[in-house]
Parts: C-alpha cells; structure tokens; sequence
C-alpha cells in the first residue's frame, strides 16, 4: 500500500465513521515514502474530522512545542500524523521562525502559555555562529565546545524549569562544504572534528536533560550533499532538503515511540520466501535457496543473521506460517547454514489458520498486546488481511530482493528504546523461560510445582542510580501491570530516590534457567502515617510467578521499618491495565472508594500477603540480567 492509497482509503474510512480502519490506513500510509505537500493533504483530512479523532483517542492530547533554527514547517506537518499513528491527538506550537535561542530564556514566551508536554528544538550546523579557525589549539577547541553546549543546556534548563516537558535535540550534521578534503579526519579543528566533538558531549546528556535526535546519522544515511540541498536553504531558509522528509519522519517517530513507551517490542516473520527461497513444504529441505547455493539464499541467510542480532538487542522473535510445524521447523534444526535456531523464536506457530488470527495467539502467548507486534511477510494477500483484520499491527511486506529485507526493517526506527538495559539484552532467555512455564501446563498442582522447581530469588531493595535507566523504561513501557499510568523521567526518579519521604524500589528476579534482571518497579510517597503507591508496574515476562506477593511482603516490612499505619493505593483504569484490576483485593487490601479511580488500603499491623514461590534475599550483586547463577 503506497501513501496516496493510504490516503484515499482513510479518507473514505473516516467519512463512514469507520474510525479503526481509518486509523489502520494512516500507520501503513506513514510506513511508505511521502512528500511534504502528501503530509500537507494528510493533515486536512485529519483536521476535517478532528471532533471523531479526538474521541477515537479518548481525550488523550500530546501538547508538542516546536523551535526551530530554520524553516520548520515540514517537520511541523509531521507532528500531528506521528502522534495520531500511535494513538495521541497533537496540540502544535510552533515558535517563530529562528527564535530557538531566545524564546526558552523568555518567560513571558508564548512557549511557556502553552505548556508543552515535549518540545522539539530543531537546530543543526547551519546555526552554529562559528566554527574553529584553522590551526586552533585542543584548549581553545575544548573552550569552544563547552560554550556551544552550555547554551544549549541553559535552554534545556529553562524549558525543563518552566514546563517539565521532555525535550528533544536535534544534535549536528556536518556541512557540505569541507575544504580540507581527506585531511577532515586528521586535524582536530577541521569542522567534521569539532561537528563529532559536539555531538559526543550531546550524547553525554542524553537521557539526563534531553533526548538526542540523531540528524547527523540520518544526514548521512541520506547522503549529505542531498541532505543540505543549498537551493532550499538560499531560497527558503530550510534547513534539510523537504523532499527527505519521510527519512527524517521516520527518525522522529521511532524517538516518539521511545517517550510515549510504544516501542515494538516482537517482529513476527513468515517463513516461506521471507526467511528462506521458495516453498519449504514443496521444495524439502534441500531444495529452498538458504545459506551459499545463490545469490538469493545469501540474502535470506543475511537477513538470518539481522534479526538473530534484532534478538540480542532485546527484540522478540516469533514465526507466524502456512505450513506443517513439523516440516518447517525441520529447517531450524537440521538445514546446516540457517543463522536461527528453534530456541531463537518466543512463539512458533505454524498451521492453516488466518495470519491474523495467529497473531492474536501470539500475542496471547507471549503476554503483549497487539500494538508490540510487527509483522513481515512476503505475500501482499497476507499483509493485507492482517491490516484489515487487526490495525494495531504494524505490517511490513517484504516483497522483492531479499537483500533489502533488512533495510525495510531498519528504516522504520521501530524497535529502539530511549535506553538499552541489561535487561533488554536478556530477555529472549526470559521469554524461553517462560515458554518453560507456559509448558508446565494448567492445573494449579503442576504450575506450584513448577513454580517451586524454578528456585526463584528476588531482591525488592530501594532503587539505586544505576537502576534509573531501566527503572524509566519500565514506567514507560509496561502497559498490563500498571496500576495507575503515570511515568517518570530519570531526573523525578532521582528526586525521589534521595527524598527521605519517598519511596523507590527496584524488583530483580531470577530463576536457575535465567537471569530475569530488574523487571519490576515500584514508587510511592508519605502522606501523615500512610504509604501511598503512585505507581507500581511489573514486566509481563514474570507473570504468574507469585512475585507480586513477595514484593508486597517486602513492601510491608518496610512500611514497618518507617513507622507507617497503612498502605494506600489506587488503580485507574487504562485500555490495556485490566490484568492488574484485581491486584489490591489479592493482596489483602480493602477498597475505600467508589468510582472510576478505585482507591484500595491495607492496614500494615493485620493484612497478611499471601504466600510465594519467590524467596527474598539481601543484595543483587549476582542478579544482573546476563547472568545466571
């Protein structure tokens, strides 16, 4: 589906009042290459209708602010396409053209009238007043550099000061014009030198203050004479070519994801001409082209070896197939140059059935919803019956030479995180354990058993700096075990780390099949003689493990240990929250209030926590998530 069909089919969906289907058509629109004067059509469908988005997303606004450097309307016609693709409606403001510098140091700015969730400041190169004079020592190169992103970092400031948005920075590409030729990379002062030295002090505060936006890679993916076509700058002060707006969209969206903890988090593959040539159950195993054999079988091995590396970084794999189970997964152990093995896949599942209707098993084995998923298969047929059946899939086809497989995947920026934790590096060996568990069947006498048979350890221990980054990812990301929504960044999560009437805690587990890591999280504050839990989020990986009731253990003895009467906590009800519903009433808590947010309370002196496989012990030193004792 290219983008004008995208478009044409949302318009009609959208007149008919088929509000889900209209919201399927502008995903797969956005995953196809666009023009800005598309994006410009786009907008005014979406804001002819605006009244039954805005109740398609249930009231749930993302107020964005835009600064710029230089002509920003491009990337202004992004914001509210990006934000709708994953369920938000976007209130825009955009700054006056070049007043990125300024208007944060403003107070009476309208910036700061229109309290913005995120602000983007979209600057690059082309706004540095200057650049080292040849022959400039490494002292006055270092002064230099400091200057530029001190500045940078009182805006930032100022912004967070006066807002509390998260901020995104464009960091800096390196110009066009290089006079040094090869002698860029030998001379610390050349400007290609000092554009790398800026951005390796911008990522040092990546994740701090501010959220780096790459342009630097995605001027270079793009070819940076193209990137800084000069026409579009001498003419109309833009700041990149217009027409590389899809690159760059698809950048911005991928960090959107990562802030609104909408990340894909699984790719579902076909196997039949998508990871191997040819027809598995026709051709035998000998005869599909894999590994070697050709030029074909080269490519679908590479694309093997993509995604067994997608894998190690924390993406869950699963097969979703037409074919005998028993046939296909003969390739996975016997065909000698296939990079993935059966144990490399979460979920195989293999049959007759629609694709759409295994993708709703998968997801039900895996414990995800369906918006976690992204499918790929090589058959237009397939991909469109699960675009119609199940929008809140994101479907690539890969149609076409098997050699760009991996670049369709790549250019999407679906499946990066704001951070990569230890645990994200683990987790394919936490979802086979859970397999293991899934495996042990049914009944509640064989699940205790197993359950008892894991040798589970946790620590529940107050968070310590080096937790804030996945203990962020986690209030981010998880969805089902969520009592309340709310999210933090790592700078609340360190005020509350060090507030003597606050309380975070880090939950790591682990098991003797795998080191699960720090997989839940928990943060609460002292009201008179309550604890009252702001939120509390668990990682699906670990669900139905009775850790839940070891976590409530410890979180007792604490309130203990601070002198505390009760422990206070509310649930509000989100779209993807209803596994969490009944936690407060297992756990021995009483409900006190009535209405949509249900608020629950435990008196610490008399609630007995229910029993747990889980033992707690004192310190984590061997609990990481790449180890296993």
């Amino acid at each position: 589906m290219n983008f004008a069909d995208a478009l044409a089919r949302l318009k009609n969906q959208s007149a008919a009042g088929r509000m889900v289907a209209a919201w399927g058509a502008l995903r797969a629109g956005l995953l196809e290459p666009f023009k800005v004067l598309d994006l410009q059509k786009l907008n005014r469908v979406l804001q002819a209708d605006a009244p039954a988005w805005r109740e398609f997303v249930q009231g749930r606004d993302l107020r964005i602010a835009l600064l710029g450097g230089y002509t920003t309307q491009p990337i202004k016609e992004l914001l509210l396409p990006l934000a709708l693709a994953e369920g938000r409606w976007a209130e825009i403001y955009e700054a006056t053209y070049n007043t990125f510098e300024t208007e944060p140091l403003d107070p009476a700015s309208p910036l700061y009238t229109f309290r913005p969730e995120v602000v983007l400041i979209a600057s690059g190169s082309l706004n540095l007043s200057e650049l080292p004079p040849p022959g400039t020592e490494e002292p006055a190169l270092a002064a230099l550099a400091e200057r530029i992103i001190s500045a940078c970092r009182r805006r930032w400031q100022a912004v967070a000061a006066g807002t509390g948005a998260r901020i995104i920075q464009h960091n800096f590409d390196v110009p066009v014009m290089l006079p040094l030729g090869r002698l860029e990379g030998r001379y610390a002062w050349s400007a290609t030198n000092f554009i790398h030295r800026l951005n390796a002090r911008l990522w040092q505060h990546d994740g701090r203050e501010v959220r780096v936006l790459d342009t630097h890679q995605i001027a270079t993916d793009c070819g940076r004479r193209q990137w800084h076509e000069p026409r579009w700058h001498h003419h109309s002060k833009h700041g990149f070519d217009p027409n590389l707006i899809h690159h760059y969209g698809r950048a911005l969206a991928g960090l959107l994801r990562g802030l609104l903890g909408q990340s894909r988090k699984c790719l579902v593959t076909d196997l039949d001409n998508t990871l191997w040539g040819g027809v598995i159950g026709d051709d035998g195993l000998d005869g599909i082209e894999l590994g070697n054999v050709s030029a074909t079988g080269e490519a679908h091995a590479a694309f093997g070896r993509y995604l067994k590396g997608l894998r190690q970084l924390g993406v869950v794999l699963a097969v979703n197939s037409k074919n005998e189970p028993q046939v296909a997964g003969e390739v996975f152990t016997s065909h000698p140059e296939t990079p993935l093995r059966s144990d490399d896949f979460a979920a195989f599942v293999c049959n007759w059935e629609s694709k759409s209707q295994n993708l709703r098993t998968i997801a039900r084995q895996l414990n995800l919803g369906l918006d976690s998923l992204v499918f790929v298969d090589d058959n237009p047929a397939e991909c469109e019956e699960v675009r119609a059946a199940l929008p809140e899939v994101t479907v690539l086809e890969l149609s076409g030479d098997p050699a760009y497989f991996p670049r369709r995947i790549e250019e999407q920026h679906l499946f990066t995180p704001l951070d990569f934790t230890p645990e994200d590096f683990a987790r394919a060996q936490s979802y086979a354990a859970r397999r293991q568990l899934a495996e042990a069947g049914a009944s509640t006498a064989t699940l205790e058993a197993h359950l008892a048979g894991l040798e589970m350890e946790a620590v529940v221990a107050p968070a310590q700096p080096g937790d804030l980054a996945r203990i962020e990812q986690l209030f981010r990301k998880t969805n089902q075990f969520n009592l309340t929504g709310r999210t933090y960044d790592q700078a609340a999560l360190q005020a509350m780390m060090t507030a003597p009437d606050h309380l975070l805690l880090s939950v790591w587990l682990k098991d003797k099949l795998a080191g699960h890591g720090l997989i839940s999280a928990l943060a609460g504050h002292h009201k008179d003689d309550a604890l009252v839990l702001d939120n509390w989020v668990m990682s699906c990986r670990v669900f139905t493990r009775t850790l839940e009731q070891c976590i409530f253990a410890r979180l007792l003895e604490l309130a203990r240990l601070r002198g505390l009467r009760v422990i206070r906590g509310e649930f509000i009800p989100t779209p993807k929250n209803g596994y969490a519903q009944p936690l407060y009433v297992k756990l021995g808590f009483r409900r006190v209030g009535d209405g949509t947010t249900a608020w629950f309370e435990a008196e610490v002196a008399s609630v007995q926590p229910p029993g747990t496989q889980v033992k707690l012990v004192a310190t984590h030193g061997h609990f990481t998530a790449e180890s296993v004792a």
